[in-house]
């Protein structure tokens, strides 16, 4: 199994979010209100990558997590919302 830190995770997540609002800035650089079909299509499939790539890093970080961490502390860690231990 591969082993991600929360670093590699936030990577991740950030290039995914920054594929996907690129896409939209676009097409407001455009003067446009609503994506096309092509954009949309698009969308879709990096937001589907993003859940999977996320799940699996999500995985591989819970899978390191010792079970006596309080799950609402493991949260915040993810979310660097602080959350030390």
């Amino acid at each position: 199994m591969e082993v991600h830190n929360l670093e590699t995770l936030h990577l991740g997540i950030d290039f995914f979010m920054k594929e996907i609002g690129g896409i939209v800035a676009q097409a407001a650089e455009q003067g446009r209100d609503d994506l096309n079909w092509e954009e949309i299509e698009y969308i879709k499939k990096f937001a589907n990558r993003l859940v999977k790539e996320a799940n699996m890093e999500l995985a591989d970080v819970a899978y390191l997590l010792p079970e006596e961490i309080p799950q609402e502390t493991v949260i915040q860690i993810l979310n660097g919302t602080g959350g030390t231990y």
